[in-house]
């Protein structure tokens, strides 16, 4: 039987490059958060619409120091590099600089689906035996229920939070220390066929989709990206965060898709690029929104994948909106 190590190797290896010879840029998400503190940290890098409306702008200076001011606090809990969170959140620039946080330490992030029932979270959390549970209140009640026997903290994400993430001294980043093979995502597949499959990725994965991302899609310091996918999965985590981040662009985080908002927002936003599944292309044709002529104001072109996208589909949207949908293609693993 061939070595677990020997297959992780060969399925690292593209287009007959093994992993150790890839041509990455990067060697850590550290080393990406210091230079764009060098190069461009008054730029914004992310802007986050809650479901009321209300708008947080943070630039890469105030992302990053947020970051680094979790990672001093989850450094606090006993986290180190190898250890896993993880969290019960949806889409908000909070859950955005925890995951960074983690990365910077060299820990792994769990991220849970929160419209999944108790008992598969339960099972998410003991599997990957996560040390710290970073909870949002709106699922606290929950949390106490299926975390309950699990040997981990779990942690409010409230206003005492806030309060000493504020106050905590930034975690120096280390722009030397190679990272590029500590785990970054365990993600977990739907299990149709028995429980969850927990995916590991580590940050070379994170860096190298990002870079193949941010060069095919020409993403350049002037692009916004905007997402309205959840980031519990790695489109939202990768394609429209790690990239821009990568890319020293910005990118736009919706609290959850509105098709009464998303071409207003683009607009007003000045979004280049934006990534969605089928259902919300359909979505957005049902509603016969109104564009609100974003193509003529910089407006470059959709990426559409995570699930079956019809000819049909692509034909009459890019008809009815002349926007171009570059349709990609992807898996967890």
């Amino acid at each position: 039987m061939v070595p677990l190590s020997e297959r992780i190797h060969r399925a690292q290896t593209n287009r007959g490059i093994p992993p150790e010879q890839a041509p990455l840029r990067y060697h850590s998400i550290a080393q990406i958060a210091t230079e764009r503190l060098s190069t461009c940290p008054d730029h914004t890098f992310l802007i986050f619409y809650d479901e009321d409306g209300s708008r947080t702008e943070w630039s890469y200076r105030a992302f990053i120091e947020r970051a680094c001011r979790t990672a001093s606090f989850l450094r606090a809990l006993g986290i180190t590099s190898g250890d896993r969170i993880a969290t019960a959140a949806h889409n908000h620039a909070e859950t955005i600089a925890e995951y960074f946080a983690a990365w910077i330490l060299g820990a792994c992030v769990v991220p849970l689906n929160m419209t999944e029932d108790d008992t598969r979270l339960k099972y998410i959390l003991d599997f990957s035996g996560a040390k710290v549970l970073l909870c949002r209140p709106e699922y606290l009640q929950r949390a106490e229920h299926f975390a309950a026997g699990c040997a981990l903290e779990l942690i409010p994400v409230d206003a005492a939070y806030d309060t000493q993430i504020s106050n905590a001294e930034p975690h120096a980043l280390d722009a030397t220390h190679p990272m590029l093979d500590s785990e970054a995502l365990l993600v977990f597949t739907s299990g149709t066929t028995g429980n969850p499959k927990g995916v590991v990725l580590v940050q070379r994965n994170l860096i190298a989709d990002a870079e193949g991302i941010a060069d095919w899609h020409r993403i350049t310091p002037a692009d916004r990206m905007m997402c309205v996918l959840p980031i519990h999965h790695v489109n939202g985590t990768i394609v429209t965060h790690v990239t821009p981040f990568l890319a020293g662009s910005s990118v736009v985080l919706n609290r959850k898709f509105q098709t009464e908002h998303f071409f207003p927002r683009i607009e007003q936003e000045g979004v280049t690029i934006v990534s969605v599944v089928p259902t919300l292309l359909a979505f957005l044709l049902e509603a016969d929104a109104d564009a609100c002529g974003v193509v003529e104001k910089g407006f470059r072109h959709i990426i559409c994948g995570a699930g079956p996208l019809t000819c049909e589909l692509a034909a009459r949207f890019e008809e009815r909106y002349r926007i171009p949908i570059i349709h990609g293609y992807g898996l967890s693993e």
